[in-house]
């Protein structure tokens, strides 16, 4: 998938629910994924399946590849 921290994919999915000013059981409905797993998805460090990703990218109204910070450069360090 990326070479991006999974958690970023958490904060990602939470700043772009709240953008759109969703709540979890919307996005769950909307992504057919279950809430409690919506819910994980926020506060864990993981990468989902790219059908997961798919599903929540779209109730999301993005692409995964935006979930996925892939749009976004990385820092160097030093």
């Amino acid at each position: 998938m990326s070479d991006h921290h999974p958690g970023d994919l958490a904060r990602r999915i939470t700043a772009r629910r709240t953008e759109l000013g969703l709540d979890l059981e919307t996005v769950a409905t909307a992504s057919g994924i279950p809430a409690d797993y919506c819910r994980y998805l926020e506060q864990h460090a993981t990468l989902p399946t790219r059908e997961t990703l798919y599903r929540l990218a779209q109730a999301l109204d993005t692409t995964p590849a935006r979930l996925l910070g892939e749009d976004t450069p990385l820092v160097s360090e030093g």
